[in-house]
């Protein structure tokens, strides 16, 4: 892992998932792990920014639903979408005030409706167009948009590690089946400790 070519994905970093009054965190099980998932992805971040690393923000947020269209959400989707979370427009579906810090670094692919982060936005351009060669993941949750954007990013040829101290499930079950089982499948997975060592002895070199 370079720091020149490896990104960091920031996966839904909006108020109604980290805000303490945010809709979707009554759905989180012990919503502690919110807030440590959090304050580790910001120190991390704090020494990143002095790295020629690309830090890429993909919010998800939903367009008020037309009665005309014909592909409509389904499953946890569909039950964020009629609880009325992350809807654009919305405090909700804003980036977190913790970030405003990193305006100047970070860059944002706008557009996400989904868990994958690569679909239907301009990620992989963005990356293609940078010479990203691999890519480290922070975020929620753990189970869907994390695995759905690391399995893509995988698939694309990317060298993907997980960041398990800057991410967060809907359960403390779901984290360890998926730190355990699911993501050595086909990621590394790391702590934000063990990849700013990698990512500061490759500026140095």
């Amino acid at each position: 892992m370079n720091a020149r070519t490896t990104a960091l994905l920031l996966v839904g970093f909006e108020n109604d998932k980290y805000a303490q009054s945010g809709l979707l965190r009554r759905m989180v099980e012990s919503a502690e792990r919110i807030d440590a998932s959090l304050a580790r992805t910001l120190e991390f971040m704090r020494s990143v920014a002095l790295l020629p690393i690309l830090v890429i923000s993909t919010p998800i947020m939903f367009d008020v639903a037309d009665a005309s269209t014909t592909t409509k959400p389904r499953g946890l989707l569909a039950a964020i979408r009629d609880m009325g979370a992350l809807q654009r427009g919305t405090w909700g579906a804003q980036q977190i005030d913790e970030l405003a810090e990193f305006t100047d670094v970070i860059t944002t692919i706008p557009n996400r409706q989904g868990f994958n982060a690569f679909f239907g936005t301009e990620l992989q351009e963005t990356l293609t167009e940078r010479g990203i060669r691999s890519v480290v993941i922070a975020g929620n949750s753990t189970g869907l948009c994390v695995d759905s954007t690391g399995r893509r990013a995988a698939e694309l040829g990317y060298d993907v590690t997980i960041l398990t101290d800057c991410i967060y499930g809907r359960t403390l079950m779901e984290d360890r089946f998926y730190y355990e089982q699911i993501f050595p499948l086909y990621a590394n997975t790391a702590t934000s400790t063990e990849v700013l060592d990698v990512l500061q002895a490759s500026h140095v070199d």
